[in-house]
């Protein structure tokens, strides 16, 4: 894109009540380089859970204060980072993936467990993670899609997550089918019985409309190994091919958030596969 001065990429930084968890959320947008530039251009778009461990956060950022962008960055360097941003920019340019925006929406401003869980579990006796789905689908997505220049529709518009966060994308994609046609889930937890008859209940509902692509991940270690045969045995109770998610267990895969961000390209290029392209 020759004469073009917006070749970096920002994160943008604000925050949306959510009323229903009782606090507001910090929601980062990355957008790619050379956004600015076109402005007749839509982007395919990915939200993630547990958004405070998703950006490099010494990549410049807009719409919030040096102390609290000082903040961001310390505060990240404990959580570590899947680089997102970096790696998008990166995908992009090898032609690994389109351009795309990434929106991240963090779980440390409220009761992370409570706010990701469908339902109580072992780490949780509250669950408000169905409200939480009904945030990200019905509040984040419309502001997102009316700030930024997104292909507004779900053929183009994905969810992901890892840990109670993976498990948390899998239930924010078999409610609101609608609004998210592709599901990533990293190291889910669903070996819990609650969280594990949750999912399972909400795959034999009758949808009319499903994710179109959903890949599963687990980690290469008995606990994975242990929830990527339960799921595989449940599914093969169920027909229907749009509920057939991809399962993968990636070899030395583990629960970090280093770990994460070494598989996030290989699944999004798994689940895009070709589309939202140009």
């Amino acid at each position: 894109m020759p004469d073009c001065p917006d070749m970096s990429g920002r994160i943008d930084v604000f925050s949306l009540m959510a009323p229903s968890l009782g606090h507001s959320a910090r929601i980062s947008v990355y957008v790619p380089p050379g956004y600015d530039c076109d402005r007749s251009r839509r982007y395919p778009v990915f939200y993630f859970n547990d958004g405070q461990q998703i950006f490099g956060w010494r990549s410049p950022t807009s719409g919030i204060s040096p102390e609290v962008a000082a903040q961001i960055v310390v505060q990240s360097e404990g959580y570590g980072s899947w680089r997102v941003d970096e790696q998008f920019a990166q995908a992009a340019a090898d032609g690994l993936l389109p351009p795309m925006i990434a929106v991240g929406i963090s779980s440390d401003s409220g009761p992370r467990s409570r706010n990701l869980a469908p339902v109580p579990w072992a780490g949780s006796i509250e669950a408000r993670g169905v409200q939480y789905g009904d945030f990200v689908a019905r509040g984040v997505v419309p502001v997102i899609d009316s700030r930024y220049r997104t292909r507004a529709d779900r053929a183009c518009r994905g969810i992901a997550g890892s840990s109670l966060g993976g498990a948390s994308a899998l239930q924010i994609g078999l409610v609101h089918p609608r609004e998210f046609s592709l599901v990533i889930a990293l190291s889910p937890v669903i070996g819990d019985p609650a969280i594990a008859a949750y999912l399972a209940e909400r795959w034999r509902s009758p949808h009319v409309d499903l994710p179109t692509s959903i890949l599963v991940d687990f980690d290469d270690d008995p606990v994975g190994n242990a929830d990527r045969v339960w799921l595989s045995d449940f599914l093969s109770t169920i027909s229907r091919t749009p509920r057939t998610p991809t399962i993968w267990q990636t070899a030395g895969g583990s629960h970090t958030i280093e770990s994460w961000a070494e598989r996030v390209i290989p699944a999004l290029e798994s689940v895009l596969s070709g589309r939202c392209g140009d």
